[in-house]
């Protein structure tokens, strides 16, 4: 046998081992947190695993607002659901394609689309937003900051699909970077992944 074919029967055998372990039971009592959309995530602290948080949105229902609760104690109980927030009354859609993630102290970042309309209804422009948002009382602590400014500059863009990702390593000369990356599209068309970080 060569080498590559033994470490592929190595490495199966490690998966095979893994998901073994993830059975029906493994994974809790199932609980309903929100109501009503389709678009969702979740996040876990990486500094305490009873503290997680989870968002959703419904993209089908123009004008819906995304959906964020947060639980210190593994989803026994939850906060009262935080409502996406845009820094401008233009956005009548906000907290698409959400996005979690804990940074290096503890506090929690929710990133989403929020959409601006012209007067027949059209979307003219999505921009990408960003709030921290304190885990333990999931309310806002900054925010929402516009990452993308689309509609600010009359520009019909779309910045959708936002993904986040935080530096916690204590080690790293990056430790509590914020990064951000997404997908932009003009006239239907995906032309950029686009990527900022604090």
């Amino acid at each position: 046998m060569s080498s590559q074919s033994s470490e592929r029967v190595r490495r199966s055998a490690i998966i095979t081992a893994l998901l073994a372990t993830v059975t029906a039971t493994s994974w809790g009592q199932e609980t309903t947190t929100i109501s009503g959309g389709m678009s969702s995530t979740c996040a876990v602290s990486p500094f305490d695993a009873d503290t997680v948080a989870v968002a959703l949105f419904d993209p089908l229902n123009p004008g819906s607002r995304g959906k964020l609760r947060c639980s210190t104690d593994r989803g026994a109980s939850w906060t009262a659901p935080l409502l996406a927030e845009a820094p401008a009354l233009l956005y009548d859609t906000k907290g698409g394609h959400p996005s979690l993630a804990f940074g290096a102290e503890g506090q929690l970042y929710w990133a989403y689309v929020a959409a601006d309309r012209d007067n027949q209804g059209f979307v003219v422009a999505v921009d990408l937003l960003l709030l921290e948002v304190d885990p333990s009382t999931g309310t806002i602590v900054s925010g929402p900051h516009n990452i993308t400014n689309a509609a600010a500059n009359g520009v019909s863009l779309d910045h959708l699909w936002p993904w986040i990702a935080t530096d916690t390593n204590p080690g790293s000369p990056y430790f509590g970077r914020l990064y951000v990356g997404w997908s932009r599209r003009n006239n239907q068309e995906f032309t950029q992944v686009k990527f900022r970080s604090s």
